[in-house]
């Protein structure tokens, strides 16, 4: 390789890396999640995390916190669907698409009851299974 090649390869990989490790987290009044078909109500999401990496498959993170997030989080089952849009509502993107891994209870002394909601792409599984 000469070095204008060279240059512009490692150029190219520290972008595709800085693209790869993204880390999208925003407020419930960006993100949107719907959990198992029904629209996760505004008032029950924390905070909503997508990890977005290179060679990793997608994985979000949903924390939902009362009575109202606590009781959501009761009705889900491993496998049911996730997917978090971004708003505003009349372009909305699907940012992710998975389904559900595990739920946490999530321990703050003295604050609300809490539950994190884990999700994974469900891509990278079903092109390992062919």
């Amino acid at each position: 390789m000469t070095d204008s090649p060279r240059r512009v390869f490692i150029a190219l990989v520290v972008v595709a890396l800085a693209i790869g490790y993204a880390r999208t987290s925003a407020g419930a009044d960006q993100l949107r999640a719907s959990l198992a078909g029904a629209e996760a109500p505004r008032n029950a999401v924390a905070k909503i995390i997508v990890d977005q990496d290179l060679d990793q498959p997608d994985m979000a993170t949903i924390v939902v916190e009362g009575r109202e997030g606590v009781r959501l989080a009761n009705r889900l089952v491993t496998g049911d669907q996730v997917t978090i849009v971004v708003e505003p509502r009349p372009s909305a993107a699907t940012l992710f698409k998975g389904e559900v891994v595990g739920i946490e209870p999530v321990f703050d002394a003295g604050g609300r009851s809490k539950a994190a909601i884990r999700a994974i792409d469900r891509l990278p599984t079903l092109a390992r299974d062919r």
